[in-house]
């Protein structure tokens, strides 16, 4: 058993890209007939997972898109070092309702939907901070958390683009 156990050491990584084939047109393509058309690359993402010991897993995405390379995420997650909490340090994408935690390559549409554009910008609300999560007890479902994020506020959309900033336009 002693061999099985480190092979939940090795790392999970995982590779998916994100393509777009554009068929563009106008009144022509009523008759069958595409004005242009494409291929768009968007990114390939590079995701590692891994467990670092009974306690502690890490977790890593990062993305090459045509502009360069961009660290999406990178943090570290310990549980069961308190009964019933648990605790992320890093950057990562926060969870404020259920899209944004979800990287591009993940949606089962082509983009996020407008409200999210519109409320936390084209890349979503990512920030470099800490999770604190206490796993209740069961009060009226079987499962239920209470989660604390404390972060940056480094988003230049929704703040005003400096670390532990106020909120954009009230600066």
């Amino acid at each position: 058993s002693g061999a099985r156990s480190l092979q939940r050491t090795n790392p999970e990584i995982s590779v998916a890209g994100d393509v777009l084939f554009i068929v563009e047109g106008n009144d022509d393509l009523a008759e069958g007939r595409p004005v242009g058309s494409g291929i768009e690359y968007r990114v390939l993402g590079f995701h590692v997972q891994s467990v670092l010991d009974p306690y502690s897993t890490a977790k890593m995405a990062f993305g090459l898109t045509p502009e360069g390379a961009d660290l999406e995420e990178a943090y570290v997650t310990w549980s069961g070092l308190v009964p019933s909490l648990s605790f992320t340090v890093g950057r990562f994408r926060q969870h404020f309702g259920v899209l944004n935690r979800w990287h591009d390559h993940d949606l089962d549409q082509v983009d996020y939907p407008e409200v999210i554009h519109a409320t936390l910008g084209d890349g979503g609300l990512v920030s470099n901070g800490i999770i604190v999560t206490w796993f209740m007890p069961p009060l009226w479902s079987h499962a239920s958390e209470l989660q604390v994020e404390l972060t940056d506020g480094s988003s230049e959309h929704l703040f005003t683009g400096e670390a532990f900033s106020a909120p954009n336009g009230m600066a």
